[in-house]
């Protein structure tokens, strides 16, 4: 190394130009399997950490497309297999609400009962004039203060 160039420190990245190929490989190798497609079972795969797969998807474009890629099959084997009782339901919801942001949602607002509509009227909403406009437009536009009728 020349003397003007500095170490980064720290060990040489393990990354290489085939590891998004690597993670199709292992797509296919769960699908030939039976196996749900996971970042831990990559890692394993590949023989790094999961953390090491996140940064290098920060680092790496195709890398970042192939490791969504999984996921989105993940997410539609989830699906499919768990609507078809083939998974565990209960794990099948906890791997989709927690690695693909599907959430169970409750009715807590109207206790199932229908929404009614809520009417706005907007010119209760305008800016409320002051006492002598009011008294003008009352008297039909007649500064002085009308006097009732002794019919």
């Amino acid at each position: 190394m020349a003397e003007d160039q500095k170490h980064p420190g720290g060990r040489p990245s393990l990354y290489n130009e085939t590891m998004p190929k690597m993670v199709k490989l292992y797509m296919q190798e769960c699908e030939g399997n039976g196996k749900l497609p996971k970042r831990a079972g990559l890692a394993l795969f590949i023989g790094v950490g999961r953390s090491t797969l996140q940064d290098w998807a920060t680092e790496h474009e195709e890398f970042s497309a192939s490791l969504e890629l999984m996921n989105c099959s993940q997410e539609d084997i989830l699906c499919d297999k768990g609507l078809n009782n083939q998974y565990n339901s209960t794990i099948t919801k906890l791997m989709l609400s927690s690695n693909h942001g599907y959430k169970e949602r409750n009715d807590t607002t109207s206790g199932d009962e229908p929404l009614q509509p809520v009417i706005i009227n907007f010119a209760d909403l305008s800016p409320k004039k002051n006492e002598e406009e009011q008294t003008e437009e009352d008297n039909g536009g007649n500064s002085e203060t009308a006097e009732p009728s002794t019919d």
